[in-house]
């Protein structure tokens, strides 16, 4: 929802919130976040370090 409708953290939880009755923190989603992240990254970080 942050990446494809470009939509901020707080409506993302609010939204979350009134479909699914479901509450995440803001940190929850930023973690999960940075692990997607290190998993996309980590073969192309391995690759530069040869």
């Amino acid at each position: 929802m942050r990446t494809v409708m470009r939509l901020p953290v707080g409506q993302i939880q609010a939204l979350l919130r009134v479909l699914y009755g479901c509450q995440i923190s803001t940190g929850e989603m930023v973690v999960e976040v940075l692990h997607r992240v290190v998993k996309h990254a980590k073969p192309v970080l391995e690759a530069i370090k040869g």
